[in-house]
This record gives structure tokens, sequence and C-alpha cells, in this order.
């Protein structure tokens, strides 16, 4: 039992560095549920997994207000619900040390707003835009990742800045 339990860590390993050493991690979007399973070797080797499901300093926008911030601590991640994505527009202090924007699509109307990101230069370090759903964003279906990629990206009005990397997970719960 010891044995098949190595292969199996192994073999998700092996899969992780593939699918990093493919450029997985590119300029247009991608569906992340594999990588963010696979164990975590260092904080350098996965930082999208660090930094969008690790325990680091957190702004919370939820229903138009920002909540759980400490004045004192430098923030690295905002996580926002949909109603609260006209607040990444506003100049704050806080947003320039933010290298991941964690946006949560949670039902369909969800995909009728638009995320401008020309709107987005206060973030000085951001390096991912993540968008998360929580519902389907196809029918499923056999190869609906490309329709899956034009729901997200017409989810985006404006340009993305080239140094920011756009990814996306569809996890819906049965």
């Amino acid at each position: 039992m010891k044995n098949h339990s190595f292969k199996i860590k192994s073999f998700i390993i092996v899969c992780g560095f593939v699918l990093i050493s493919n450029g997985l991690l590119a300029q247009n979007p991608i569906e992340l549920t594999n990588i963010l399973a696979a164990p975590v070797i260092s904080e350098t080797t996965y930082p999208i997994q660090q930094l969008s499901r690790g325990v680091v300093p957190t702004m919370y926008l939820k229903q138009g207000a920002i909540s759980n911030v400490d004045p004192q601590v430098e923030m690295i991640r905002v996580i926002t619900d949909i109603a609260s994505m006209s607040e990444l527009y506003n100049q704050n202090s806080q947003f320039k040390n933010i290298e991941l924007i964690l946006i949560q699509i949670e039902n369909e109307s969800d995909l009728n707003w638009k995320l401008n990101t020309n709107y987005l230069s206060q973030f000085e370090k951001l390096k991912y835009l993540y968008i998360s759903s929580s519902i389907a964003l196809c029918e499923p279906s056999i190869g609906n990742t490309n329709c899956e990629k034009e729901k997200i990206n017409s989810f985006l009005s404006g340009e993305l800045n080239p140094s920011i990397t756009l990814v996306y997970s569809s996890e819906v719960s049965k």
C-alpha cells in the first residue's frame, strides 16, 4: 500500500513539473484545478498556489465594503465578489503590494459584469488576475475548454498588462 501511495505522489509531482515546463502559466486563461491540487514542493516552485490558496495577508471586498484589513500589514492578495469589483478601480494605498486579485463568480448573473483591466494600474506589483467560478461556465462536454476561455475573456474589457498572468478555475461543487 505504501508503494502505491508513493507512485501516486510521484506521478502528481511529475505531472506538475510537466505542466509548468510546458508554459501552462501563460498569458491566456488556463484551467488551474490540477496544478492547485498538486503538493507544494516550495513556495518558489508554485507561487500561484501559495498566493491563491496559502495563508497570506488578504484584503476582502464583499458587497462593496472592505473588511479584515490591518493598515499596518502589507496586503498581498485581494479576494472580491462581483458586486465589489468597482472598488478595485479606487485609489487605495494598500493596493500597491497586491500580487494576486481573486475574483469569485458565484452565479450566472455574475457573468454579465465586466472587469475593466485598464483601471488596475494602482496595483504596482500585480502578477496574477485569478477568476474563480463556483458555477459551470459551459455545458459539460469534451473539449469545452475553448468555451470556458471565451467566457473568461468576455468577462474582461480593456488591455491586460502583459506582465499579469490571467488564470481561472471552475470548481463546481456537486
